[in-house]
């Protein structure tokens, strides 16, 4: 290969191996893998490409069975492959699988990646916690939750990153009853342009919160429910800087019999005193800025029944709603109702 004008060789190796491995009594080891690269890197996925990141999860290998080339070609082809060449560095990656009474099952992966712009150690992860144990329908369980999480040391960029989120699979209770969202924790130091910053959110932040670029995303800590005639979706957040601190939640209730829906919102809800959109909305928020100090609060609750009447060739909409709000903010201290 040629990079920069420089011709370079490049290898890297990818072993696993899958069990049951040692039965420790308490817990099973599942599997081992290993990896080595020379003259290659791997791509730290987002939060989001976890679910899908080989050394972790059989995604990225769909379609290639067990056959070892086949399985390498997956990981290193395509526009973005996971496995990139670059001259003079080198990766270490080592991790397991391991299962307790049925019931909880993880996978890790520590990986090290050493270049001329210094080292970067990361640890990925998958744990799963299900009830009842046996596999069964997801239909008959009480719970399934899947967070994939990755922990990020990088002396590159003198940054520490940590981040986790929840599958899109996840329930509790019925299948119907969703969770969402993610957490994030970053923190810069050194030579990095943001050095003294740092963010820590579970579930994003505030909606007139100006997110800067070198901060995460995170998705709403959530949870939907959704049967025939009823469903209840709930958010929440919560967010803190150097300069600010934020929090937030909501709940909307919706009941649809044949032609008549009716609702419930309640929300909470805060912004800069600079930001035009002041709207409550469906959220739930908090909101204070430590410099110069400032805080906004808002909180209110609506509820509403609608009914649509076929009346020959038209059809009669009756809607009524009651609704309250509460503001607050200061200083000055003040507010609204």
């Amino acid at each position: 290969m040629e990079e920069r004008g420089v011709q370079f060789k490049s290898v890297f190796i990818f072993a696993k191996l899958d069990g049951p491995i040692i039965d420790f009594q308490f817990a099973i080891l599942r599997g081992l893998r290993i990896g080595f690269g020379y003259n290659s890197i791997v791509r730290s996925p987002a939060v989001e490409e976890l679910f899908d990141f080989p050394l972790i999860s059989n995604g990225a290998s769909d379609g290639a069975g067990n056959h070892p080339m086949a399985i390498l070609e997956k990981m290193s082809g395509g526009e973005n492959p996971w496995v990139q060449l670059k001259n003079d560095e080198l990766w270490f990656a080592f991790g397991f699988t391991i299962s307790s009474f049925n019931l909880i099952s993880a996978t890790a992966v520590a990986l090290v990646q050493f270049g001329g712009a210094g080292p970067v150690f990361r640890i990925f992860g998958d744990l799963t916690i299900s009830y009842p144990p046996d596999d069964i329908s997801a239909t008959a369980k009480l719970f399934y939750i899947e967070v994939v999480m990755m922990a990020e040391l990088n002396f590159a960029e003198d940054c520490f990153k940590v981040e986790a989120a929840l599958a899109p699979s996840s329930f509790v209770f019925v299948p119907y009853c969703r969770l969402k969202g993610g957490l994030a924790l970053y923190s810069f130091f050194g030579r990095s342009p943001h050095a003294g910053d740092w963010v820590f959110t579970v579930g994003g932040y505030h909606r007139a919160f100006q997110v800067p670029a070198h901060y995460p995303r995170a998705a709403r800590l959530g949870l939907d429910f959704n049967i025939s005639i009823i469903s209840i979706r709930g958010e929440c957040y919560f967010a803190i800087t150097p300069k600010a601190i934020m929090t937030g939640a909501l709940i909307r209730c919706e009941l649809h019999i044949g032609p008549v829906f009716a609702w419930l919102d309640a929300a909470f809800d805060g912004m800069f005193d600079n930001l035009p959109n002041r709207t409550l909305a469906h959220s739930t928020t908090a909101m204070v800025q430590f410099s110069p100090l400032h805080y906004w609060v808002s909180m209110g609750v609506e509820v509403g029944v609608e009914c649509r009447v076929p009346l020959l060739f038209c059809t009669v909409k009756i809607r009524i709603c009651i609704g309250a709000r509460l503001e607050i903010e200061g200083p000055e201290f003040g507010g609204s109702a």
